[in-house]
């Protein structure tokens, strides 16, 4: 479950096309965050919305998913006492909900992300699937779950055409394996 880890994110501008899909990526990328370093690392690469006032929390306007293969945290929400994350635990923010989250210093981890909206995840909302208040989901290191987020970065990397449906696609692929496992 080694993957190097070279620091990635890229944010996508989303067209009429990739809306109605009903499910679209909006941003993803992976960190491999050392022992004793600041989190989150290189904050002017991020737009403000992702990285300003970090320390107090933030409030996004899309769904994330974030997996962890390596390490240990905490992930803090307005509905919820703070929880630890370990290795192999994938945490769902929700839009609207404020939330906050960082790795032991003495730990450190590897994260992978993946940001989306679209009427499709707010359908798994209504239907229980997903809800803010269960916003952790401790699934164990899984090689196909992390080749999907490499896969999504893979294609947001390239941007062939299609490669936001696809993207698209994958993120409910990623869903569907957290609810199987």
């Amino acid at each position: 479950m080694s993957v190097p880890l070279s620091p990635f994110s890229k944010y996508l501008t989303t067209s009429d096309l990739d809306k109605r899909w009903q499910i679209y990526c909006v941003g993803t990328g992976c960190t491999e965050i050392k022992p004793g370093v600041v989190y989150p690392p290189r904050p002017e690469t991020h737009p403000p919305q992702y990285s300003s006032h970090w320390e107090r929390g933030r409030v996004l306007h899309e769904f994330q998913l974030v997996y962890i293969t390596k390490g240990e945290g905490i992930l803090k929400t307005v509905d919820r006492s703070p929880r630890s994350i370990t290795a192999g635990t994938v945490f769902m923010l929700f839009p609207g909900i404020w939330h906050w989250f960082s790795p032991s210093a003495d730990s450190g981890w590897d994260e992978y992300w993946v940001g989306f909206d679209g009427s499709y995840p707010y359908a798994m909302m209504e239907e229980g699937f997903f809800t803010p208040k269960e916003p952790v989901f401790a699934v164990g290191l899984h090689d196909s779950l992390l080749q999907r987020f490499l896969d999504i970065i893979d294609l947001v990397t390239r941007e062939t055409p299609g490669y936001q449906l696809q993207a698209g696609a994958a993120v409910v692929q990623i869903m569907a394996t957290i609810l199987a496992i």
